[in-house]
């Protein structure tokens, strides 16, 4: 049993590293009990935000033990290994050794640090949400060389291991300076749009769309850590983008319009190069960036007309933009085997409200020389941005919530008439 209780906790641990919302954690975790025949009304499973508690009732004994995370990220391609495997474990009664064999094996194939195609596609993701934002193609350029350039300082400060936070503060900071001096050599016709979007690729919006989801399915707690974190995230890098501000002596930007007026074709690509690039900085499974391009351009297109052609607020079109691909996601989840939210969050990412969260920062850091009307318009922005991460989290969540028991159901039927007829 203690055996089966460290090979469970190893699994949500793993989940719990890759950036796994908590009913996520819950449910595979639990899978994998009924498949060492572990029933589940004799497990409790309490989830922190670093810590996972596992209680196992026996007719003889009571087992407990516990496990830290103090590692969290994302990696949608061991979310998607995770949750095949217990799926497999269910249907095909996996040996525990060969079941923890397979854990080890997924640990070590995520044990690599960002690989250069990696940061050029975090250059790339800044400079597609750019193009959304309106700017033009220099722009998307110079956007692409100076994000590339801050992801790979922090990508090299994380190999030493330094203070997230700090690391956070450095990469926004280098990635708006090379931002701010790049169009001194490169002519564009929109040298403010690389400014608010170099540093895109530090959005906290897995965390983000996470915490609604956990505070969604009842866990308080996990759900209010991983906001805080998330806040403390953007906190940081609005101190780093303040910083290079101060350094160049660049004015207030809080003024610069990212709501589109029009339509382009444009608008379309830039969002299918975002959510590729977050698909390859989340560690999608890579058959499926294609996929997660497409769900950017419908959510972003369908944002787009909601606030140009029928005149929306930016939560409402943002809202009716993610439910669309939620519901989507759904019918994908179906096709491809593999969990609806590796679909989703990449892709509804390119519709997080960076912008507008340290827009609202920027006006508190600078709160004793900033303008009245000014600060206003920073905490408008941030009180907006609350909303419309809310609406993106609801979008991607709801449908999971209503439709997951259903095709649980149907599963576990499938799985239960297969070991019948054998």
């Amino acid at each position: 049993m203690n055996e089966k209780i460290e090979t469970l906790l190893f699994l949500g641990e793993l989940l719990m590293r890759s950036g796994a919302a908590a009913e996520r954690i819950r449910r595979d975790l639990m899978r994998a009990a009924v498949a060492f025949d572990i029933p589940e009304e004799n497990v409790i499973l309490h989830i922190t935000y670093m810590t996972l508690m596992l209680n196992v009732k026996t007719e003889e004994k009571s087992y407990t033990a516990f496990r830290k995370c103090p590692i969290h990220g994302v990696n949608m391609t061991v979310i998607d290994a995770l949750s095949k495997l217990t799926w497999v474990a269910i249907k095909e009664k996996l040996p525990l050794t060969t079941f923890k064999s397979a854990l080890e094996r997924i640990e070590r194939d995520a044990a690599h640090p960002m690989r250069n195609w990696e940061v050029i596609a975090a250059g790339l993701t800044c400079g597609g949400v750019c193009k959304v934002f309106g700017c033009d193609w220099t722009a998307l350029v110079i956007t692409a060389i100076a994000a590339s350039i801050g992801c790979a300082f922090k990508n090299l400060l994380g190999k030493y291991k330094y203070n997230n936070f700090a690391t956070t503060t450095i990469a926004a900071f280098i990635a708006t300076a090379f931002a701010l001096v790049l169009p001194n050599f490169v002519a564009t016709d929109t040298p403010a749009y690389p400014m608010i979007a170099a540093t895109l690729f530090l959005i906290p919006g897995v965390q983000f769309i996470h915490s609604v989801d956990d505070l969604l399915n009842n866990f308080i707690m996990t759900g209010t850590a991983r906001l805080i974190h998330a806040i403390l995230i953007v906190g940081s890098m609005t101190f780093g983008i303040t910083l290079a501000l101060a350094f160049f002596n660049v004015q207030d930007f809080t003024k610069i319009s990212i709501t589109p007026e029009s339509l382009y074709l444009s608008q379309t690509l830039g969002a299918a190069i975002a959510g590729a690039g977050y698909a390859s900085i989340f560690r999608v499974p890579k058959r499926l960036i294609p996929l997660i391009a497409i769900g950017g351009i419908i959510a972003v297109d369908a944002r787009n007309i909601i606030l140009v052609q029928f005149g929306g607020g930016l939560a409402l079109a943002t809202l009716i933009g993610a439910s669309i691909l939620g519901v989507i996601a759904q019918k994908a989840n179906q096709w491809f085997k593999t969990p609806s939210t590796v679909f989703t969050i990449a892709s509804a990412i390119t519709l997080m409200p960076g912008v507008l969260i340290y827009r609202m920062l920027f006006s508190v850091q600078n709160i004793t020389t900033i303008e009245t009307d000014l600060l206003m318009t920073g905490i408008r922005s941030g009180v907006e941005a609350g909303i419309v991460v809310i609406a993106i989290a609801v979008a991607v969540t709801i449908p999971t919530i209503l439709f997951r028991p259903i095709l649980e159901e149907l599963r576990n039927r499938e799985i239960f008439l297969k070991k019948k007829a054998i």
